[in-house]
């Protein structure tokens, strides 16, 4: 989000980007709806809602509730998350935040 990424980050930019989303989502109120483990790995199905202050992807704020849904896949070894794995529902917050897709802004948007 925002080009801020918390997946495989190092400690320190993991933080960085936390910090991110706490600024730009505050009032946090997270539920998480199921954990299921087998083995090494655990799933965990959850939900929240934010209210969105600015900062993501040139939107403007809107003070209003957001909500988010989410499922993350980690996998435990000697008492530590060495893997994770997502599937979010940023598209859609874009969505409800007002972004639009627009044709041939991919390109224009995608790094590299």
């Amino acid at each position: 989000m925002s080009g801020k990424r918390a997946g495989n980050a190092n400690p320190a930019a993991f933080k960085e980007w936390l910090r991110w989303y706490c600024q730009a989502f505050t009032d946090q109120v997270w539920t998480i709806h199921e954990i299921l483990s087998v083995g090494e790995k655990a799933v965990v199905r959850y939900s929240g809602q934010s209210t969105y202050r600015g900062g993501l992807l040139g939107l403007p704020a809107s003070s209003k509730p957001v909500r988010e849904t989410g499922m993350l896949i980690f996998r435990i070894a000697g008492g530590k998350v060495r893997e994770l794995w997502t599937a979010l529902s940023d598209l859609e917050l874009v969505f409800e935040l007002g972004g639009k897709v627009v044709p041939g802004s991919v390109k224009d948007a995608t790094p590299g």
